[in-house]
């Protein structure tokens, strides 16, 4: 699954005429020198699509309350998720559960911080029971990743099927969001916007039925799965 899920993303960039023109005799002449060209040919256009070389958000641990100024003092509940993430030794299962109001999200997006620093995890996708509350949540991780974005550029999808009628996914999608203070951006990146591609992004905010694809019997759930 994993190898077919690797093919489709290849065949998806080396088929397109606008990055691989088709070759011609003279090519077979110097096969190193062709293969050579086309490597350099698809460096161009992973950096177009704008798959580039994921790196953590953080390269140093934080503290929570440095991490989330708002949330300063954090609740109990964040202190302990902060002691979890920061103890463990190998990547893992955080399962939280607590009533409404105690700051599972942020205690969410910072053992999202620390864990990735730590493993160097890819990515993150969030995934929520509702197209509203999706959408309430596509706010929140914009701003989030807006914090930690400094000099580098953030790809962010919005899944589910009235993204497009989402404001915030709308702007980030025509336009990226620029930080002047650190020089980084967050946008949304139309090669990631096709319905088979989202959860290729480096980071998403969607329904839980978009993860669930990746393990039935659809069309490219393989895609997603890889």
């Amino acid at each position: 699954m994993l190898l077919a899920g690797l093919a489709s993303f290849a065949d998806w960039i080396g088929s397109n005429e606008k990055w691989f023109t088709f070759g011609n005799t003279e090519d077979c002449s110097d096969l190193v020198a062709w293969f050579e060209g086309r490597r350099i040919i698809a460096e161009s256009a992973l950096t177009a699509i704008g798959w580039t070389n994921r790196a953590p958000l953080l390269t140093e641990q934080t503290d929570f309350a440095r991490a989330f100024p708002k949330c300063n003092p954090p609740r109990p509940l964040q202190e302990i998720v902060a002691k979890e993430a920061f103890a463990a030794s190998k990547p893992c299962v955080l399962l939280v559960e607590a009533p409404m109001g105690e700051g599972k999200t942020e205690a969410a997006l910072y053992a999202h911080l620390e864990l990735q620093r730590k493993f160097a995890h890819r990515g993150m996708y969030i995934a929520l029971p509702s197209k509203a509350t999706g959408n309430a949540m596509f706010t929140r991780v914009l701003e989030f990743l807006g914090s930690f974005s400094k000099d580098r550029n953030l790809d962010l999808q919005l899944l589910h099927g009235s993204s497009q009628l989402n404001d915030d996914f709308q702007k980030i999608r025509l336009n990226q969001v620029w930080d002047d203070d650190d020089g980084g951006s967050i946008r949304a990146g139309d090669w990631f916007t096709n319905k088979k591609r989202g959860l290729l992004s480096e980071y998403g905010v969607g329904t839980v039925d978009q993860a669930l694809l990746t393990i039935l019997p659809v069309r490219h759930y393989f895609v997603r799965l890889w």
